[in-house]
C-alpha cells in the first residue's frame, strides 16, 4: 500500500482561519476566538474555536478544493450535492 501525503504549493497567500496577519506582518487571532487564546502560552483552544464556527470575514484564496491552512487545518470546498 502506497501512503501519500498531500501538500499545497500553489498558494502564495497565508490562509489562517482562526488568526490573521495584521499591516505589520504579526499573527493575531481573530477577534471571534481572542479569548481562546492562552495568555501563558499562546496557544488557541482550537477544539473551542471549531465549536465557533468559522468567522464570516473568513475569505481562502486557493486553486485546489483541497488545501492545508497556515494554522494547519485541512479545508475542503464545499460542494452542492451530486456534483463533484
Amino acid at each position: 500500500m502506497r501512503l501519500y501525503n498531500l501538500v499545497p504549493a500553489d498558494s502564495r497567500y497565508n490562509d489562517w482561519l482562526f488568526w490573521y496577519e495584521d499591516a505589520a506582518g504579526c499573527v493575531r487571532p481573530r477577534r471571534t476566538y481572542g479569548d481562546l487564546v492562552c495568555p501563558r502560552c499562546g496557544k488557541l483552544d482550537e477544539p473551542a474555536a471549531v465549536a465557533r464556527g468559522i468567522d464570516a470575514g473568513v475569505t481562502i484564496q486557493a486553486k485546489r478544493d483541497f488545501i492545508e491552512m497556515s494554522d494547519g487545518l485541512i479545508v475542503v470546498a464545499k460542494t452542492r450535492e451530486g456534483v463533484p
